[in-house]
């Protein structure tokens, strides 16, 4: 079983390490070396936190057969056997050799030309002349070539930044020694013994993967699991838990509900660690100062189950916010009102979502007041709506009117709408009961993979920038598109009249155009109002440029059928499957263009008309204007 502790570095002394063929010599150059020295010495002056804690030493246990047998055939004597058997406590480093390295190079540094029992020994297997020149040579020379042993050159130069790096800075030695030694520390991790060492060191560095907050944690659990002996609360009922957590926040729809998909950590259930420790949720009133390095959240928890040993209490507060995410997950309004807070917040989503959490354990007994009282007045603050606001006035004098925000801050209100709209769709199938508890969700997946990929535009659904489409080429591309949007068989067969021509002369074109242009159009001003704007994912929006409408309008749903189209040579135009384009479309974007706002009176399907944007702004005004009633109630 994995083994896990904070070690500090006059720990180590009279250790012996054993670095393993399978990994490369010392490499660190003098930047890094001087990085760690400022890192230490910053630490040291800001008395900010009692340890500096440096990135885990991944250790394992070695036998003698693994490090001296070959030197005990060759003992003369008994005496000198029992000497190499007291030697025999060696540890082989899996990952970290880089680090204790240089803290080895540090210590030789500040302490002089020590006996090898007053520091820890690091031997390398397929360089052992390092170990000697470690020990012996390095503070002797000023100059290093790489001739005899590349790892003499690295290591030299190392001994030289340490050196400069305390000849160029007010820096006293003995304190800073003395900080080295007390309060820097490893996170010791020590694996079980029948575990294969390369496969481990191959998934933490060649695959780039280092240890997680939450496998430091663990290893915690089950050593105090150990310790505690609690019958009823085992090592089994912690793995199949632990396991059940990690998978369910596999899951993207739920994942991406409460974070974004970028996370960088390959476990997730380090995201309730994190929330756990940002409102310490453990220690409650009382404050812990354990830094804010990538490791802090391990310290938290390292620091509370080591003076308490409190596992039923850890697991249990783990498990409650487990819980809640479930719930929110699994309930329409809480599900969408609560993702739409996560994907607008510019904080930290962690942050955010142990806030929310800690409302939550207030009002939980009632959802309604929690939405009423905590949700929506968040959800009015991101989209600048406030209470007891005229909302059409509101739309008509902050997003329409002169001195309006950039189209872009029309962003959350898009994204409300879209939102909203579904939340109200599963409110009528539930008192319908046609569907039973089944609800449809937005899915906080897919925007946020648009999102982080390549951006959500704030879109005209009527080109801002009138095309004059003067070239051949753009003339041609207008007209296939303008002739799959079309629905009058005259129109059509004047399109094809013209693409049937070499030369597309300007009088001929600009008649067509003309005739598919409704005096009811959008002036330059009306085309930057919000009732001209629709969430699409950038990819697709600076793909077709400042295409006309039904332009647009095919292109749009094409990319939501996963449709690819073309034309042959003879200007045929032809459908065909193509899953790999497919794209997600907002809802209220997709309606918009296929004017489902206007259904009843939508005569044009090749423009935008004022009349469309009416009614799209017109059920935004009665969605959103909902949930302004429902604050007010």
């Amino acid at each position: 079983m994995n083994n896990i502790e904070l070690k500090a570095i006059k720990d180590l002394l009279g250790m012996n390490f054993h670095i393993p063929n399978y990994q490369r010599g010392y490499r660190w150059t003098r930047q890094q070396v001087r990085d760690l020295l400022e890192d230490i010495n910053e630490f040291m002056d800001s008395n900010k936190s009692n340890i500096y804690c440096i990135q885990p030493l991944v250790i394992k246990r070695m036998s003698v057969r693994d490090s001296l047998l070959d030197d005990v055939k060759l003992a003369k004597s008994i005496d000198e056997v029992r000497a190499l058997i007291n030697q025999s406590d060696a540890w082989e480093v899996i990952d970290g050799q880089q680090r204790l390295t240089t803290i080895y190079i540090i210590l030789k540094y500040l302490q002089g030309e020590l006996s090898t029992s007053n520091m820890y020994g690091i031997e390398y297997a397929t360089r052992p002349k390092s170990k000697g020149y470690l020990e012996n040579d390095i503070v002797k020379y000023t100059h290093y070539d790489n001739a005899e042993n590349i790892d003499f050159f690295h290591m030299g130069e190392a001994y030289c930044a340490v050196k400069e790096w305390f000849c160029n800075n007010d820096v006293d030695g003995q304190k800073f020694l003395q900080t080295l030694l007390d309060r820097v520390k490893f996170i010791w991790y020590e694996v079980d013994e029948a575990q294969n060492s390369k496969e481990i060191f191959q998934r933490l560095n060649l695959g780039k993967i280092s240890l997680t907050n939450s496998e430091l944690i663990k290893a915690i659990f089950l050593k105090r699991n150990q310790e505690t002996s609690v019958a009823d609360f085992s090592i089994l009922q912690i793995s199949t838990e632990w396991d059940i957590i990690e998978n369910a926040l596999q899951n993207d729809e739920l994942w991406a509900f409460v974070n974004t998909l970028d996370y960088e950590s390959p476990t997730r259930i380090d995201y309730i660690f994190d929330i756990i420790r940002t409102r310490n949720m453990l220690y409650q009133s009382k404050t812990i100062d354990i830094g804010d390095d990538e490791y802090a959240t391990f310290r938290y928890f390292y620091a509370y189950l080591k003076d308490k040993k409190g596992l039923r209490v850890v697991w249990s507060k783990i498990y409650e916010v487990y819980d809640i995410f479930n719930e929110w997950y699994n309930t329409s309004n809480l599900y969408h009102y609560i993702g739409f807070i996560i994907a607008t917040t510019n904080e930290k989503t962690c942050n955010v979502i142990a806030e929310l959490i800690t409302e939550w354990q207030t009002n939980q007994s009632n959802k309604n007041e929690f939405i009423k009282k905590i949700l929506l007045p968040k959800i009015m603050k991101i989209c600048k709506i406030r209470k007891g606001v005229n909302l059409k006035e509101f739309l008509s004098l902050i997003y329409e009117g002169e001195g309006r925000p950039p189209k872009t801050e029309c962003r959350p209100v898009l994204l409300l709408h879209n939102i909203e709209t579904i939340v109200r769709q599963n409110k009528n199938q539930d008192a319908n009961q046609k569907f039973g508890n089944v609800f449809y969700r937005f899915p906080y997946n897919l925007y946020k993979n648009s999102r982080s990929n390549i951006g959500w535009d704030v879109e005209h659904i009527d080109s801002n920038t009138e095309n004059e489409l003067r070239h051949q080429n753009d003339r041609r591309e207008y007209l296939k598109l303008a002739y799959l949007g079309a629905v009058d068989e005259k129109i059509k067969q004047q399109i094809r009249t013209l693409l049937s021509k070499d030369n597309i002369n300007d009088g001929d074109f600009d008649l067509l155009r003309k005739s598919l242009t409704d005096d009811n159009h959008l002036s330059s001003e009306e085309k930057n109002q919000i009732w001209n704007f629709a969430l699409l994912d950038a990819k697709t929006n600076r793909g077709y440029g400042n295409a006309p409408f039904p332009a647009k309008r095919r292109v749009i749903i094409g990319k939501e059928q996963g449709i690819k189209y073309s034309v042959d040579e003879k200007n045929n135009f032809e459908e065909r499957s193509n899953q790999e384009c497919a794209t997600f479309i907002p809802p209220c974007t997709r309606n918009a263009f296929l004017k489902y706002y206007t259904a009843g009176q939508a005569t044009n399907l090749t423009a935008w008309l004022k009349e469309d944007a009416e009614a799209y702004r017109n059920n935004m005004l009665l969605v959103i204007g909902d949930l302004l009633k429902m604050l007010e109630e």
